[in-house]
């Protein structure tokens, strides 16, 4: 089961890296693009999440990030990350105390 959710996630991070390639900015790393896109997992939008793009092209690794609402990201040509290949990798925004406490009494 764990298994099939992982391949189900990496489907749409695969599929959401590829949407919106927008304008392009241009810092002393290379060119950079605007993405936007979608993520799921199990059908539902993801939310409380980050969105990492790692881009290894160009002179030396460009990071950028954004955060995922409601199963959506935005990030612009300015912050974006280079064209071409990306390692994407999606964290967990750590959660609020009192969200954990509810968590583990059962509550959510």
């Amino acid at each position: 089961m764990q298994h099939s959710k992982f391949v189900a996630l990496l489907i749409a991070i695969l599929s959401c890296s590829t949407f919106g390639c927008g304008g392009s900015d241009i810092d002393d790393r290379g060119q950079r693009v605007g993405v936007t896109g979608e993520v799921k997992l199990d059908g539902q939008p993801l939310s409380n999440a980050r969105i990492v793009f790692i881009s290894d092209e160009g002179a030396g690794t460009v990071k950028a990030t954004a955060l995922i609402e409601n199963g959506t990201y935005s990030i612009d040509e300015t912050n974006g990350p280079l064209p071409g290949n990306a390692k994407v990798k999606i964290h967990p925004e750590l959660m609020e105390l009192e969200l954990l406490e509810a968590a583990k009494d059962g509550d959510r």
